[in-house]
């Protein structure tokens, strides 16, 4: 899911909680596929990814082992999740060049 705050150096604009949960959730529910990095624990993005799963949408998760986070069994253990570990940007990129293929 793309949203647009990811990676942005300015703050996201003066929204109101609700309108930022619905603008997500539109785009998630618009999403062919789902892309989530999920190696710091988010309420959002787990909420984000729990929602794709639900609705069917493939679904990719990136976790880079570190020792600092130990991913989530829920993530880990859930089928509908595809998961890829890795420890460089480059073979992040690759795993999903592959998944969107």
């Amino acid at each position: 899911m793309l949203t647009d705050h990811v990676g942005a150096v300015a703050p996201e604009e003066d929204l109101p909680d609700r309108a930022i949960h619905d603008r997500d959730v539109e785009w998630l529910n618009a999403a062919d596929a789902v892309v989530a990095e999920v190696t710091v624990p988010s309420l959002g993005v787990g909420y984000e990814v729990g929602r794709a799963v639900a609705a069917g949408t493939p679904t990719l998760a990136l976790y880079r082992p570190t020792g600092d986070h130990e991913l989530s069994a829920m993530v880990r253990g859930c089928d509908a999740i595809e998961l890829v570990e890795y420890n460089a940007i480059k073979t992040a990129a690759a795993a999903i060049a592959a998944f969107l293929e």
